[in-house]
């Protein structure tokens, strides 16, 4: 009976669909992304170009995606032409213009535009000030930027962000002293760089009313976002991370990341450990 039980068990686990589906036959190499965020009348839009490797010959890539009444994802080619999309629950199903050679590097582009399905809010902080972020953990980025979500699946990443002027901002990566481009009225812009590969539900950004907190000790730490009811705090409190760093590097090895920062926001799970940029509630 045990042995029959273990068989039975293990063609019951087979039959199930992975918890991360990937996409065996594609691997994401970059996103670069272009946004607006306006606060006021809670809207992102924008355009996301990737770069995808065909790891076999293929006529149509896929994305995890979701859309919905107020949130629209279509898909075009490096000119502009649209791209026809087949919107299965979770994905999107692309047609290429013409296949793609096995090792081939495909570019394509969405535009997206209105109030995300999932994983990027427009909350108020506890204090009541209206601020804009991610919160993907595990796999919600889908909800707002098409991709392959999938713990495993790394890429590099570039972002540029035009948000209201008066706020700050932050983001995973570098960021870049001479932004490019223009830059509307009443807004400002920032642009980052990724400095290693993360899955997509490592991508952070975060755009709100914060008071900038310095911190020193380590050249890689940078100036903590906090609600400026926090501020006093924040100051006496957030001191210790060099040493820290200092105690997890030499015990587990060198930081992957060129920077440090914390950021508030109401995040689902009270802190999440985006790379360079943690976000704590």
């Amino acid at each position: 009976m045990l042995i029959l039980g273990t068989v039975i068990l293990q063609i019951v686990q087979a039959a199930q669909p992975p918890r991360f589906p990937d996409f065996p036959k594609q691997d994401a190499l970059s996103y670069s992304l272009d946004l607006k965020l306006n606060l006021e009348k809670p809207h992102l839009s924008g355009s996301i170009e990737y770069r995808i490797k065909a790891l076999a010959e293929l006529s149509k890539l896929r994305f995890h995606a979701r859309r919905s009444d107020s949130w629209r994802v279509d898909f075009e080619d490096t000119e502009g032409r649209p791209l026809q999309s087949d919107w299965l629950k979770n994905e999107v199903h692309v047609t290429l213009p013409e296949p793609a050679a096995k090792d081939s590097v495909v570019v394509l582009r969405a535009r997206i535009a209105g109030l995300p399905v999932d994983g990027f809010y427009f909350k108020k902080s506890r204090y009541g000030k209206m601020m804009a972020f991610t919160d993907h953990y595990s796999i919600r980025a889908r909800g707002w930027l098409p991709c392959e979500d999938h713990p495993a699946d790394r890429a590099s990443w570039k972002l540029r962000m035009v948000y209201p002027k008066g706020l700050q901002a932050t983001a995973y990566g570098q960021r870049l002293d001479d932004p490019t481009g223009p830059v509307p009225d009443g807004f400002e812009v920032m642009e980052s760089v990724s400095d290693t590969q993360v899955p997509p539900y490592m991508f952070a950004l975060i755009v709100g009313s914060f008071v900038l907190i310095p911190e020193t000790g380590d050249p890689r730490l940078r100036p903590h976002l906090v609600y400026q009811q926090d501020a006093k705090r924040a100051r006496s409190s957030l001191r210790h991370h060099a040493k820290w760093m200092k105690i997890m590097e030499q015990t587990f090895g060198v930081y992957s990341y060129k920077k440090y920062t914390t950021a508030q926001c109401p995040t689902r799970w009270g802190g999440f450990e985006a790379p360079g940029n943690v976000q704590l509630s």
